[in-house]
């Protein structure tokens, strides 16, 4: 089944380990910002190109986690 996990930015590495238990599953989870590596402050045309992907993911997703 495809998941996406959603939650909030900072919350990302617990929501990883709830990631691997669901893949341990056979569960395929294609919330890619999960593994989005911050090095600062994005600008708006980087928080534009996340909600993009994060919108592709949610369309192709069968089950969504909040």
């Amino acid at each position: 089944m495809k998941i996406f996990i959603a939650g909030k930015f900072e919350t990302r590495a617990k929501l990883r380990k709830q990631r691997d238990l669901l893949e341990n599953q056979g569960h395929e989870v294609i919330s890619h910002w999960l593994d989005a590596n911050e090095l600062g402050y994005p600008c708006d045309a980087l928080w534009q190109g996340y909600s993009e992907i994060d919108f592709r993911d949610i369309r192709a997703t069968e089950l969504f986690i909040l």
